[in-house]
């Protein structure tokens, strides 16, 4: 392909829409994969979304219909009139690779987007207006965009798939050996009411200031990573990493944190630091630098430990006073936190 051609496959496009026309599982199938800024050829695109907005209406998509709908939004003669949609039928040889020609088309439509993408990378980059940061974010969200949209997207699960599930995790809560299903905290009575903890749970620590809330966090921590090999990301608004890593000290050696805080140490003391110093040199903990850290910046720093080390779990202290970074004003507290507890629950 010359260079300054963006990346396409007509034929693969043409194909598709005669396979959407001619089948309806096509359809079915399809419509879940592909968008209309996927179609290179303008005509195949404005085709594809009266095919969209038939479906959405209730009604048969089929050559009339398709016509009818092209009519009524005065694009019939400029995709080439009745005769092209009779042309993407006819040209169609079968609908069983349907989805084989659809993936290129989703492929050719994600290099043209890195295209796009890279573009104004430079852009930005050589205008020099923005700070680095804010391209770099750009950058990962951009490229992580691209990268969802041609992963297989997940299908339906029949209930007996289901139910099979929940009766292996019975089976498992019934024997009271939750720990193959979910992770011991190390807190025998919050483990009974929990039943441990699942990789995929959102858990909020509240209570009133003093208590011991980062305390409990970090303990948890790090009996996941002594019993269980896991490894945690620790993002804290209030603490730096060093005053974290006191607070890991001061649980771990069992010396009083005011004494390590002081420096009033006596010679055991000191020998206890060091010893569990010397024993969690290789431990699975990180924390991360930066003090005030947005959802953006906790899910690249997420992405970036998952991609180097693995990640099994993430503790934020504290949720209440992290920004967004939406760059709005927000009036309702509330719901800036609430929304910001739902970004949790989604993947990063």
């Amino acid at each position: 392909m010359a260079r300054g051609e963006k990346p396409h496959n007509i034929e693969a496009e043409n194909i598709v829409l005669g396979a959407m026309l001619a089948s309806e599982d096509a359809r079915i199938l399809l419509f879940k994969m592909l968008r209309r800024e996927d179609f290179y050829d303008e005509a195949n695109g404005i085709i594809f979304q009266a095919m969209v907005n038939i479906s959405n209406n209730n009604r048969e998509v089929n050559r009339l219909n398709l016509t009818e709908e092209l009519r009524k939004s005065d694009n019939l003669e400029g995709i080439g009139g009745a005769s092209y949609i009779a042309k993407l039928i006819s040209e169609t040889p079968s609908t069983v690779n349907a989805e084989e020609y659809a993936k290129v088309v989703l492929d050719k439509s994600a290099l043209r987007h890195l295209i796009l993408t890279s573009e104004k990378i430079l852009h930005e980059s050589y205008e020099e207006k923005k700070d680095v940061e804010n391209i770099l974010n750009f950058a990962e969200e951009e490229m992580l965009g691209i990268l969802q949209r041609n992963k297989a997207d997940k299908d339906y699960i029949f209930l007996e798939e289901v139910f099979k599930k929940n009766i292996e995790e019975i089976e498992l809560l019934k024997s009271g050996d939750y720990s193959k299903k979910n992770f011991n905290t190390g807190f025998k009575d919050l483990d009974k009411i929990l039943n441990g903890i699942s990789s995929t749970d959102l858990v909020v620590i509240a209570a009133r200031p003093g208590v011991g809330k980062t305390s409990f966090a970090l303990t948890l921590a790090k009996k996941l990573s002594d019993n269980y090999n896991k490894k945690t990301l620790i993002f804290n608004l209030e603490m730096t990493d060093e005053q974290l890593g006191k607070k890991f000290l001061s649980m771990g050696a069992k010396v009083p944190l005011e004494n390590i805080i002081s420096g009033d140490l006596d010679d055991s003391h000191m020998a206890s630091i060091l010893e569990y110093k010397e024993s969690n040199l290789s431990s699975n903990i990180a924390i991360d630098h930066e003090t005030n850290p947005t959802m953006m910046d906790i899910k690249s720093q997420c992405r970036k430990m998952q991609a180097k080390h693995g990640l099994d779990m993430i503790i934020l202290d504290y949720i209440q006073i992290m920004d967004s970074g939406s760059g709005k004003n927000s009036d309702n507290r509330n719901q800036e936190i609430a929304e910001l507890t739902r970004s949790f629950k989604l993947k990063p």
